[in-house]
């Protein structure tokens, strides 16, 4: 997903997803969608999950820490 963030000036985290099956840590979707006492959208939670990550830079400001190295396999929904 290369280009994936929204602000061209830095890089997302989305920029760190890799589809192949090795990766530092691995991103799984589950999306549940089972009756629950409140009422929710638990099943649209994987998709929005990876949209949003265009939203987050691979540097952390408070502790300091770059991600940019990070690899994030995607191995999709259950």
């Amino acid at each position: 997903m290369p280009n994936a963030s929204e602000c061209r000036g830095w890089r997302s985290i989305a920029d760190l997803f890799i589809a192949a099956p090795k990766g530092d840590v691995a991103f799984i979707g589950a999306p549940q969608s089972e009756k629950s006492l409140t009422p929710g959208r638990c099943d649209l939670a994987p998709k929005i999950l990876r949209e949003t990550a265009r939203r987050f830079s691979v540097y952390d400001i408070e502790s300091g820490a770059d991600l940019a190295a990070m690899k994030i396999a995607d191995l999709g929904d259950l």
